[in-house]
């Protein structure tokens, strides 16, 4: 189904617990959905996917929020899209406030612009998928800040930024006081320029991290190179 819209809506789950990974909003294929100024709030504990996405293509995603009462370290997403059932393509991700939990992303030609996100404890704040299907984002003017200083139940911390999507752009975002890099940057051919990051690296257990670290499989080939021009 296609064209589909959600908007003008709060959905509280009321202090709803998941001990397996639950959807709070799914929708799964199609294209030109569009999802506005809505806020999904109030999960009881972790393992929950408040907007779970899957196979859709040309969707936007705007002006709304995405919170759980306290970060959780097991799996959990504000906003997840999936590749499982097909590549999505022309998604836009735009002024989305979320709080105490990020977005796990993939997509092709797709961008993350101006969110605000914070105070997660899963992943990182922003990731794109180590994935075929996952390239050409641009990820541009998002405020992530105050990842947890623990590491989550697969021993990953709070970067802020997890690219791993190939030819993708980073630009004028403010990544500060998450446990983990401000930018962990693995995608191949693909720009970060612009960025202001400070007091990153706070793991509580000394495990640090960068302002910014570069990492890909095979560091020597010159098509995995990518450009760093950072502040």
């Amino acid at each position: 189904q296609s064209n589909v819209m959600l908007r003008d809506f709060t959905l509280d789950l009321g202090g709803a617990s998941a001990s397996a990974l639950i959807h709070a909003v799914s929708l799964t294929g199609g294209s030109g959905h569009l999802v506005n100024d809505i806020a999904i709030i109030g999960a009881g504990s972790s393992r929950w996917l408040l907007l779970a996405l899957d196979g859709i293509s040309n969707t936007v995603i705007e002006r709304s929020i995405f919170s759980l009462p306290v970060p959780y370290t097991t799996q959990n997403q504000g906003i997840n899209l999936s590749c499982s059932t097909a590549s999505p393509t022309d998604i836009r991700i735009l002024d989305n406030v979320l709080v105490n939990t990020g977005m796990d992303i993939c997509a092709s030609s797709s961008e993350i612009n101006h969110n605000d996100i914070s105070g997660w404890a899963f992943g990182g704040g922003i990731t794109t998928e180590q994935n075929a299907a996952s390239s050409k984002f641009t990820i541009i003017g998002n405020s992530v800040y105050n990842g947890a200083t623990t590491i989550d139940e697969n021993s990953t911390d709070t970067s802020g930024i997890e690219n791993w999507a190939q030819n993708s752009l980073i630009a004028d975002n403010l990544i500060w006081n998450n446990g983990g890099s401000g930018i962990s940057q693995g995608g191949q051919q693909s720009l970060i320029i612009g960025n202001i990051l400070w007091g990153n690296g706070q793991r509580s257990d000394g495990g640090g991290g960068s302002g910014i670290m570069s990492r890909n499989d095979n560091p020597r080939s010159e098509e995995h190179t990518s450009e760093l021009q950072s502040r």
